[in-house]
């Protein structure tokens, strides 16, 4: 970079245009560095590193401030403002038109500015402070990219345009801005997906734990406004030309009228969502709320509409609003679609439920369509790891190696939860069959608690397979009786005590068994009966989804066997027992 001109004054040092204007830019991104070093070694919170960068921007200049802006969804929103701006300015927000930072992206490069104090979102502020001239520059997500993520505002003091040297200082830093709030940005995008997954799985888990409408209807408002970071929100009934609220949650009030009934007519939004079978943002029109609602709704800046449809049919909507900025950005949105298709299968499932002998395969259909809509989020996350880790993006700082190992191990529970999940619906529905073969169960066995042998170490526990070496033969579904094994296992060992003592034992007492036991606390009395049903979790359960016994005994009457709790068993803990078909004799 060649530069040309008089001396300017840069900080509280004056250098020559000519030689020091690089040597200023490096020493703000290294005190940039130690900066955030010293705040954490973790990566910043993004208000506090747009402050960082608007401090060290301002110290390039001779007498003036930097303020650094994000646009998102036509709104111009500060990030982070030097010197006395910082307070002036703080989470200022507002529409982009009309704006310096407007008037760069428009023009797609940096644009010097007269007359700063008619911007229309910050100008009153830049006169308070005495900003006469100001540089803006746009902000772009990348030099092959005309996607502008925000503006690089310099400003100044004095009456007179920036030098050469100090514009292009500027444009240079800008560009690191620019690749600051890009990373941000895909940090954001990254945790978003993996909140929302969470949210998924978590209402996935909320819905399907009960069949009664009541419980199941009964927290899905709640849930979605706190997975939106909403004030309050109401589940809607669809009833012909009419809607009929079952549900309000409102995080501050502690009354609310329920029941109450609104033609779809006279809510615009809701019908227009409705015509249009996704979500639509605004404002309701509160005169067509009874009276006693109006009051709860006046005070509501950003209302989120989402229709609930299933097979084409709106059954019903689900309304979030937020008393305060900002709006509802496209995370929530998509967040919201994601609660929405799973709870438009649960309003399906509440109406089959009406007839008994439906229940069962409405829930299996429930099921099956919560899996499908989990697995796209999934690979979305996958995707997007793989690549992170991969070094798609750049190679990934050292400091992001834990939280990566974290989300993998994380994106691994969720996807072993969507197996579970499909195994189930697939079992409930009959078309999961059994490849019947001759298998030795003593060989099986030991090879479980071969498998479970690291898991087991790292819990202290003691893992051992009981078996006189002498083939146990029985006629089952190898995989299957594997699953059924490592299921047991992995119970015993998380709730068998500590340490552990679990056996494996593989006889045959006139049907070919193995039995699965441990020295714990045993399962109380009251839940015996339940232990098999699906998400049944005991009271004591710290994890998993109440899955894995009702898979088990599913798979072991596939084979034409069976898997039961010996309630006679002597001693503490408990026994589990796995009895299978014995290998037909050939003549």
């Amino acid at each position: 970079m060649s530069l040309t001109g008089s001396d300017v004054r840069w900080g509280r040092r004056a250098v020559s245009e000519t030689s020091q204007p690089e040597a200023a830019l490096g020493r703000a991104v290294i005190r940039l560095m130690e900066r955030a070093q010293a705040i954490s070694p973790a990566p910043l919170d993004p208000e506090v590193a747009a402050g960082l960068m608007s401090d060290e921007g301002a110290r390039m200049l001779s007498d003036g401030d930097c303020v650094i802006c994000t646009v998102d969804m036509g709104e111009l929103a500060v990030a982070g403002a030097s010197g006395r701006l910082a307070m002036l300015l703080a989470r200022r927000r507002g529409p982009v038109a009309g704006t310096m930072a407007a008037r760069c992206i428009a023009a797609g490069e940096a644009v010097d500015v007269a007359d700063p104090g008619e911007d229309r979102l910050l100008g009153e502020a830049l006169a308070a402070a005495g900003i006469t001239t100001a540089r803006a520059v746009p902000l772009f997500a990348s030099t092959h990219s005309d996607q502008a993520v925000g503006a690089y505002l310099a400003l100044g003091r004095q009456r007179r345009p920036f030098s050469q040297a100090e514009r292009t200082s500027m444009d240079v830093y800008a560009a690191l801005v620019a690749l600051s709030l890009v990373r941000q940005q895909q940090q954001n995008h990254a945790t978003a997906l993996e909140r929302r997954l969470a949210v998924g799985v978590d209402l996935a888990v909320h819905l399907a734990a009960s069949l009664e409408t009541g419980d199941v209807m009964s927290g899905l408002p709640q849930r979605a406004a706190e997975a939106l970071e909403a004030d309050r929100a109401t589940l809607f009934r669809r009833e012909g030309d009419e809607v009929v609220a079952e549900i309000t949650y409102d995080a501050g009030r502690s009354f609310d009228p329920g029941g109450f009934r609104i033609p779809l007519a006279a809510e615009p939004l809701m019908r227009e969502a409705a015509e249009q079978h996704r979500a639509m943002q605004g404002r309701l029109r509160v005169e067509a709320h009874p009276a006693p609602v109006r009051p709860a709704l006046t005070s509501v800046h950003h209302s989120l509409v989402l229709p609930l449809v299933f097979g084409g049919e709106v059954l019903g909507f689900l309304n979030i609003h937020r008393r305060r900025e900002p709006r509802f950005d496209d995370d929530a949105v998509a967040t919201l679609h994601l609660i929405g298709n799973v709870a438009a299968v649960a309003l399906h499932n509440a109406r089959l439920f009406v007839d008994a002998q439906k229940a069962r395969a409405s829930m299996s259909e429930f099921l099956d369509v919560v899996v499908h809509e989990l697995r796209a989020p999934l690979t979305i996350v996958s995707g997007y790891l793989s690549m992170i880790t991969e070094g798609i993006f750049g190679e990934p700082p050292e400091a992001w190696r834990r939280p990566l190992d974290v989300v993998e191990g994380k994106l691994t529970e969720a996807q072993r939860l969507v197996d579970e999940l499909l195994l189930a619906a697939r079992l409930e529905s009959g078309v999961v069959h059994s490849h019947m073969q001759r298998i030795d169960l003593a060989a099986l066995a030991s090879d479980a608690v071969e498998r479970a042998q690291p898991r087991a170490e790292l819990l202290e526990a003691a893992l051992h397979a009981d078996t006189s070496g002498a083939p146990v033969w029985a006629a089952a579904d190898a995989g299957h009786v594997e699953r059924i094994l490592d299921n047991l296992i992995n119970n015993a060992l998380t709730y068998g005590g500590h340490p552990a003592r679990i056996t494996v034992t593989a006889v045959d007492d006139g049907a070919p068994t193995i039995s699965v036991a441990d020295r714990g606390t045993g399962i109380p009395e009251s839940e015996r009966a339940h232990i098999f049903e699906r998400f049944f979790r005991g009271r004591e359960s710290t994890s998993g989804y109440g899955l894995g016994l009702y898979v088990s005994r599913q798979l072991a009457e596939n084979s034409r066997g069976s898997l039961e709790l010996d309630t006679e068993h002597a001693g503490p803990g408990s026994r589990f027992v796995l009895r299978l078909p014995a290998v037909a004799k050939t003549t």
